[in-house]
């Protein structure tokens, strides 16, 4: 600290609980934590210190979730910290295990949506060399950040309390940017609605060709072309007047226990935080929730919110079923049951109100499903 003056201090270790009584082998609790914590900013009062002077108790300016991306934003700043083929250092029984350039590009993209920092760990052989694997997981992240670094530099989380299924969110002073991983092939993208104004749209790596596109209240349509310019994450900016911020959704909201249950599906209210007067659980191997009658306007690409929680520890993956159109849906853990969030899917309507979504379990329980707004 005297010596070298360091801006940040990086403690690791204490993974163990609170002691009580405490032994010669396992004493360290969360007094021991302030402790240190205090008499290091003792020395330099603007030092930087993580979590682990120990965990889980709020001391630290910043928590370390590890090898994991946090479901959701954490109510304090946070970093997560990876490894690239498992191996904190050199293991040659991890060398042909690195992640794809793919993953770590999309989750860097998502830590960064959830207002979150991304601290990659690479480990050089004993005398020094930096193997092969991680230099083209290193080289392939460098590549695509050559052409969409603007997205990630000084940026920060999504400005919408849910995340597309299409892709994450990330935005700076005049700019919202869309990180697709599921190009449309209808080549219709709806991004969530703003109330700032738009002077126009655009693909990162094409900055000079504007891109079509109309607002509604359910938000803003923009027209792609057929093809996605990158294959493992493409950038559309939004380009806008102020800090991007998020509108009122507005629509139709479709209450999920006035829908149409099967196969096991019941309406339940043992857990807080619904918003009508129960939810729906949807158990495996068959449970459904039909909305019949569903209103799609003038038709086309609408956003369905959709209000679910799933406590399980784990995302769960379903059916999607929209007039007749099935895909996979995947709902990811909230931390409870009585913790709720929202995630918006793209989908297709018929003009008017002849529409049907319906949600159904495939080996395993869907989310519970407290309502569904669609956008007009």
């Amino acid at each position: 600290m005297t010596s070298y003056d360091p801006a940040l201090l990086w403690f690791d270790g204490d993974w163990f609980p609170e002691r009580n009584p405490q032994t010669l082998t396992d004493w360290w609790n969360a007094a021991d934590g302030r402790d240190l914590y205090d008499f290091c900013l003792g020395l330099k009062p603007n030092l930087v210190i993580n979590e682990r002077v120990k965990r889980d108790t709020g001391l630290g300016d910043y928590l370390c979730p590890e090898q994991t991306v946090p479901a959701r934003p954490l109510p304090r700043p946070w970093e997560t910290c990876q490894t690239l083929n498992g191996a904190w250092g050199y293991d040659s029984r991890k060398e042909g295990q690195y992640k794809s350039v793919r993953t770590l590009v999309r989750e860097l993209v998502t830590v960064v949506s959830r207002d979150g920092n991304y601290l990659l760990n690479i480990g050089p052989r004993g005398d020094g060399v930096v193997t092969a694997g991680s230099v083209n997981a290193l080289t392939g992240i460098g590549a695509w950040m050559g052409t969409y670094g603007d997205s990630i530099h000084g940026t920060t989380g999504s400005p919408f309390t849910s995340e597309p299924t299409w892709g994450r969110y990330t935005k700076k002073l005049g700019k919202l940017f869309a990180h697709v991983v599921t190009w449309p092939t209808s080549r219709q993208l709806v991004i969530g609605s703003l109330t700032n104004a738009v002077n126009r749209v655009y693909l990162l790596d094409n900055p000079g060709t504007s891109l079509p596109y109309t607002r509604s209240s359910g938000g803003i349509t923009v027209t792609l072309p057929a093809s996605a310019p990158n294959a493992d994450v493409s950038v559309v900016v939004v380009e806008v007047v102020g800090e991007p911020t998020a509108g009122t959704p507005s629509g139709t909201t479709y209450r999920a226990e006035h829908g149409v249950l099967g196969g096991g599906a019941s309406v339940d209210s043992n857990h807080a935080g619904f918003t009508g007067t129960g939810f729906v659980n949807l158990p495996a191997g068959g449970g459904s929730l039909r909305f019949d009658n569903v209103d799609g306007g003038a038709g086309g690409s609408r956003t369905v919110t959709v209000r679910f929680a799933n406590g399980s520890g784990s995302s769960r993956t379903g059916r999607l079923v929209v007039n007749g159109v099935g895909r996979d849906i995947t709902t990811p853990a909230t931390g409870s049951w009585a913790t709720w969030q929202t995630m918006s899917v793209t989908v297709s309507l018929n003009t008017g109100a002849g529409n049907t979504i319906r949600f159904e379990t495939t080996g395993q329980d869907l989310a519970n499903i407290d309502h569904i707004l669609v956008a007009q």
